[in-house]
């Protein structure tokens, strides 16, 4: 009961922190352990028990009978490791100490020895309200405090994992095309490139979608005239069409190379929910369909659905009957993803 009396305090205090305590405002562009963080298990020693609740990482791996509540995340993005520890009340010792456990675990005892001769834990105090960044080499080292909460941060950098994702305006879809390629879901194209801009195909997204959801691919029974047995997508589409997730023209063509609109992955994403009452319960907002937002009648149901239950963002279905592309495809697919593998 003791830890169901913090995990809710947690949430209650991170509803009353500021944004910009948060996200800070100066400093590198870092991700923060309130922040869609990976749970992650350090190895046998390191077990990490419980879930993660809408995106926080909740009780530490190393202090499992304190009286406190600690997180510990890690997070890839194309060009750093970003690894966070942190918790409510004074223990900043403690989350000091568990980050360079996670440091080690990753990435060895000398990197692990580099944060403790370069940025021991005494020259950062347990101030309210404060936010340091100190970058040594490859190493970024953050802590931040506020509202009771304390948080110590290392992110250090590594060779970019694909060319066209270096500086990539928006962060949340360059974490989550890592996130994605890092558990096999998604690739490049080649020569270290994603092509994040371009569209994404009908094709693609049945591969993207069987992989993420972990549905097994059907096998060939020639549904379509247009798609042959024996290719990389053969399987994949197949068993949407099998499962009644995406059709062809009715004239037996799936047409696989054409693009996709937003509303059809949101329909298609919809009814996997739906028939597996995966669905969250209740709703966390509204969405008033303005008169500028081009909807089809047969995907309005299902985008509201997801929009009240914060799985598409609101950018998204203002562009809902537009081309999708390949990053912001895998973006979705990711949050969705993350909502069902640490669901409460």
């Amino acid at each position: 009961m003791k830890k169901l009396y913090s995990i809710i305090a947690i949430i209650l205090i991170i509803l009353c922190i500021p944004s910009s305590v948060i996200f800070a405002s100066d400093g590198p562009d870092l991700p923060h352990f309130m922040y869609r963080m990976e749970v992650e298990d350090f190895g046998d020693d390191f077990k990490t028990p419980g879930k993660r609740y809408s995106g926080l990482p909740i009780l530490d791996p190393w202090f499992p009978g304190s009286t406190e509540s600690y997180s510990v995340g890690k997070y890839e993005s194309n060009e750093s490791v970003y690894i966070e520890a942190g918790g409510l009340g004074g223990g900043s010792q403690y989350c000091y100490e568990t980050l360079l456990n996670a440091v080690e675990a990753y990435f060895g005892a000398n990197a692990s020895q580099f944060i403790k001769d370069n940025f021991p834990r005494e020259d950062f105090g347990i101030d309210d309200d404060k936010k340091t960044f100190e970058e040594i080499g490859d190493y970024v080292f953050t802590y931040l405090a506020g509202n009771n909460l304390r948080g110590y941060g290392v992110k250090i950098k590594r060779a970019p994992i694909f060319l066209d994702l270096i500086d990539w305006e928006d962060p949340t879809e360059d974490y989550a095309v890592i996130e994605l390629y890092g558990e096999g879901i998604v690739y490049g194209i080649g020569n270290n490139l994603f092509a994040p801009s371009d569209n994404i195909t009908r094709a693609q997204v049945a591969v993207l979608f069987t992989r993420a959801m972990g549905i097994a691919e059907g096998e060939y029974e020639g549904a379509f005239t247009d798609v042959p047995d024996g290719l990389y997508y053969t399987g994949a589409v197949e068993k949407m069409a099998e499962l009644g997730y995406m059709t062809g023209d009715g004239d037996g063509y799936f047409y696989p190379g054409n693009t996709i609109s937003y509303q059809d992955v949101f329909l298609l994403v919809y009814r996997y929910l739906r028939d597996y009452d995966l669905l969250p319960a209740g709703s966390w907002g509204s969405l008033v369909i303005s008169d500028h937002i081009e909807l089809d009648d047969y995907v309005r149901e299902a985008i509201n659905e997801l929009y009240m239950r914060s799985l598409i963002r609101y950018q998204l279905v203002e562009a809902a009957r537009e081309p999708g592309t390949r990053i912001r495809i895998a973006e979705f697919l990711n949050g969705v993803l993350n909502y069902i593998k640490y669901r409460v």
